[in-house]
């Protein structure tokens, strides 16, 4: 299927809009995985590649849905509706696939870099649960989506600490209490507050990182959960 192989190239995106308000809207990424589309700031320049018309009540939006936002149709529809960006007058959706256009080297340098290393802040009691890392999209501190990646710079911070700190709020542009609270969400038997600051290159192909590459973790006396 052609929008399989182009969900497959990081320059391609797909995506489900109201066919209602296409004609005013920007260009936002749908990265797999999410329900929302995020808006770019600027908007990226992107040439249209296809485009077709369905009804989100039909089997083949919810095959899309759930390969571009890995979720039920009718549960993207209903947050679309919910949603300020959408002012959905129609039940009918309007797929979209557009192709990026990089007009400078720098352009071009700056988002393969952003593509290919990435930095994260990782609890330790997440490490000795998965041989597999997240990259942490800016601003975001789930682990949802696993990449295969490799180790290029590491090293053990502790998060209230004046550089774990600011090393947060670069990272996530968040409170070091607010991303403490997602963490205990996702890992409630997490007992410390040291984190492993990472800087990850992905690999083209599945290599898995397994856990003995890794620093021994330091015993701290840094316990119990954020208020």
């Amino acid at each position: 299927m052609i929008i399989e192989h182009l969900l497959k190239d990081p320059l391609h995106k797909a995506m489900l809009i109201p066919f209602g308000d296409y004609k005013n809207m920007f260009i936002r990424e749908a990265p797999e995985g999410t329900i929302f589309e995020t808006i770019d700031s600027p908007p990226k320049k992107v040439e249209l590649i296809a485009s077709a018309v369905i009804s989100p009540v039909s089997p083949l939006a919810n095959a899309l849905s759930m390969m571009i936002y890995n979720q039920p149709i009718r549960r993207v529809f209903k947050a679309m509706r919910r949603s300020w960006r959408y002012d959905i007058h129609d039940d009918q959706l309007l797929l979209i696939i557009v192709k990026e256009i990089m007009e400078e080297k720098e352009a071009i340098q700056h988002n393969v870099a952003h593509l290919f290393a990435e930095e994260m802040i990782v609890p330790w009691v997440a490490i000795s649960n998965n041989v597999r890392f997240a990259l942490d999209k800016p601003k975001h501190i789930t682990t949802a989506d696993f990449v295969d990646a490799k180790i290029i710079g590491r090293k053990e911070i502790h998060i209230l600490s004046e550089e774990g700190v600011r090393v947060t709020r670069r990272l996530y542009g968040i409170p070091v209490e607010t991303l403490l609270k997602r963490w205990y969400t996702k890992y409630p038997d997490m007992t410390t507050l040291s984190f492993l600051y990472l800087k990850l290159e992905k690999f083209e192909y599945g290599t898995i990182i397994d856990s003995e590459e890794l620093p021994e973790q330091h015993n701290t006396s840094d316990k119990g959960v954020p208020a």
